[in-house]
């Protein structure tokens, strides 16, 4: 069982400003954010062995 961290959780606050129509991110700090929970959460996923 993987072990979440905080690296790991993501929690978005005012999500809907935060992506335009098409769906893409338009604020640099949430895709900053989102990238290392990605990042955060391969690393999790490779070390746990999922």
């Amino acid at each position: 069982m993987s072990k979440f961290t905080d690296e790991t959780t993501l929690l978005i606050r005012g999500i809907k400003g935060k992506i335009n129509e098409r769906g893409e991110i338009t604020d640099r700090k949430t895709l900053a954010a989102l990238s290392g929970f990605i990042m955060a959460y391969k690393t999790l996923m490779q070390t746990t062995g999922h």
